[in-house]
């Protein structure tokens, strides 16, 4: 696991792990930061770092371990897949891996419906 960086931003500490900006410490309103203070924070940075690794988290971005049943995910997405212009149906299929997945059928293939379809809905893959 990378190790995080810790960088003065002026007024506060920020303490980064692979990129992703964990904490910020302002240090107006804390005084001067201690030795212990940077290993607390470093150690609550590392922890939130490795259970959002272990638990499917990504930065700005959707959760990909799936927490519901695949079937409940399509049956409660499948309105508004359904909506999409060019879209004529929804329905559970596997990946090549065996792996299960929400498979959207449509009238041609394009970019422009494509972008409109999400890559995973809920933690399953949408294809």
């Amino acid at each position: 696991m990378p190790r995080p960086t810790i960088r003065w931003g002026g007024n506060f500490f920020v303490v980064k792990q692979s990129g992703i900006s964990h904490a910020e410490l302002d240090m107006k309103s804390s005084g001067a930061l201690s030795k212990s203070m940077v290993v607390t924070l470093v150690s609550i940075t590392s922890a939130a770092t490795i259970l959002c690794n272990a638990f499917g988290c990504r930065p700005g971005g959707e959760n990909t371990v799936p927490n519901k049943d695949i079937k409940s995910v399509m049956e409660a997405h499948a309105p508004e897949l359904m909506s999409i212009p060019g879209v004529t149906a929804v329905a559970i299929g596997e990946l090549e891996d065996g792996t299960p997945c929400i498979k959207v059928y449509v009238v041609e293939k394009s970019e422009e419906l494509s972008k409109k379809i999400p890559a995973r809905l809920e933690g399953h893959r949408v294809v």
